[in-house]
């Protein structure tokens, strides 16, 4: 009778060992894939890239080029700023979000959450391959 007794015991810490080690890992996994993608900046020398990218589609000249560079830098560095805050009040929130629901959860469903999230994490990451999603075809069949 102890013997089954301690088998059920020891089965019930072994489980309890396994699903903390599961959490941690998501948790792991959940920072790292989170912090890789908030660590770009997707507008980084935008300006240049893109003008080389549209250059050939509008037939630009090099003067009108070199005037375009500079302002999409420009803008670039405002979109970089406005997305840096805007990512800090997204983890700022999703935070939250996360004590309510680890509160309501049970620690396996919370780990089986963490584990969506994680791969809902990375494929959006692979969704924005490209600043703007579209290429210079796309912009000039858009007329």
């Amino acid at each position: 009778m102890k013997e089954l007794l301690y088998g059920k015991i020891i089965l019930s810490l072994a489980a309890a060992v396994a699903a903390s080690a599961g959490v941690i890992g998501a948790l792991v996994g959940e920072r790292n894939a989170r912090s890789k993608f908030e660590a770009e900046a997707p507008f980084a020398n935008w300006g240049e890239r893109y003008v080389d990218r549209i250059t050939p589609v509008l037939q630009l000249i090099p003067e009108q080029a070199a005037k375009m560079r500079p302002v999409f830098e420009r803008r670039g560095t405002e979109v970089n700023t406005l997305a840096q805050t805007t990512r800090e009040q997204l983890r700022d929130i999703r935070e939250r979000l996360h004590a309510d629901l680890r509160s309501i959860l049970r620690p396996e469903q919370w780990e089986q959450f963490l584990q969506l999230e994680t791969r809902r994490l990375e494929a959006a990451r692979r969704q924005t391959a490209t600043p703007t999603g579209r290429n210079a075809s796309t912009i000039s069949s858009q007329r």
